[in-house]
């Protein structure tokens, strides 16, 4: 069961839970605070960590331009990890978001980070660690570089599974958007 509220400003919140049902604060995928166990006929409290404006921009170190990437988000030092998605998914799953357009936008706990971003295997990786403040913005630059040029030849992962397969839920379609980020298939025109 999912509930929206508004909260206070030391972002708490307050309601009655049905029987044995446990309460945690969530914004955008993101675990916000420790579970409660709601207690039936009371306003129960759930504190909700601060949050603060995390964007990460994944450019072509040589020509400048933004690149299709997937963005790793890694808490550290105690710092809760985003959520993108369902780990069943092929793009957007835990702390892995894909990008079409070189750019991730998200609501974290205050906290230090730890950004990493890919373009498969022809391409360097760049990561860079910041701290979120509460309330604050940040902004990470990841620039990567193609290291393995392969005119006329397109570098793949031919071995993946999808839903056609009894070992997994993914989609085609989140399967095939997964290949042309990591740049092992090219979109049609």
């Amino acid at each position: 069961v999912v509930s929206a509220g508004i909260s206070g400003e030391d972002g708490s919140f307050a309601f009655a839970a049905p029987l044995g049902m446990r309460l945690v604060a969530a914004s955008g995928g993101v675990f916000l605070g420790d579970p409660v166990e709601g207690k039936p006929g009371v306003d129960n409290v759930v504190a909700a960590a601060p949050l603060g404006h995390l964007r990460v921009d994944v450019v072509d170190v040589d020509t400048g331009e933004a690149l299709p990437s997937r963005i790793v988000v890694h808490g550290i030092d105690g710092a809760r990890e985003p959520n993108f998605g369902a780990p069943h998914r092929a793009t957007g799953a835990g702390p892995l978001a894909d990008t079409a357009d070189g750019e991730l936008q998200t609501l974290v706990p205050k906290g230090k980070y730890r950004v990493l971003a890919t373009r498969g295997p022809e391409y360097s990786i760049d990561q860079q660690e910041l701290s979120v403040p509460a309330g604050g913005s940040v902004r990470a630059l990841l620039r990567l570089r193609r290291v393995v040029d392969t005119p006329g030849w397109v570098g793949a992962d031919l071995h993946v599974h999808s839903r056609g397969s009894f070992d997994s839920t993914v989609t085609t379609e989140d399967r095939v958007r997964a290949l042309i980020i990591d740049g092992s298939v090219l979109p049609m025109a």
